[in-house]
């Protein structure tokens, strides 16, 4: 497999969340938000684009090893992607079965 290049506009992305405590001043939480809602949204969309080019599906591994993005931030940001996890399973790293996600028709 080859890493894909992935070209994405973040305002089609609308999922965001902070991550900052109440505790923090008002500047700490907007960096907070701008930081980490425009890194996921890079994430997904590189996750969306690489599972949509590809017509049977990917595993967060395999998507994973196509984009270059951390294995663990993949299996965390696929669901949020709007894909669908189908009942089929494929080996992943040490033969584990990983679930494969498909773009919504």
């Amino acid at each position: 497999m080859t890493q894909l290049d992935i070209y994405f506009s973040p305002a089609s992305m609308a999922f965001v969340q902070t991550r900052a405590r109440r505790t923090d001043s008002q500047t700490s939480k907007d960096a907070a938000k701008a930081a980490v809602s425009h890194k996921a949204d890079q994430e997904r969309a590189a996750i969306t684009a690489a599972v949509k080019a590809a017509p049977a599906g990917l595993t967060a591994y395999e998507v994973a090893d196509l984009i270059g993005l951390d294995r663990q931030e993949t299996s965390r940001r696929i669901s949020e992607c709007g894909l669908y996890k189908t009942s089929e399973t494929r080996p992943n790293v040490g033969a584990r079965p990983g679930s494969v996600w498909v773009a919504v028709a």
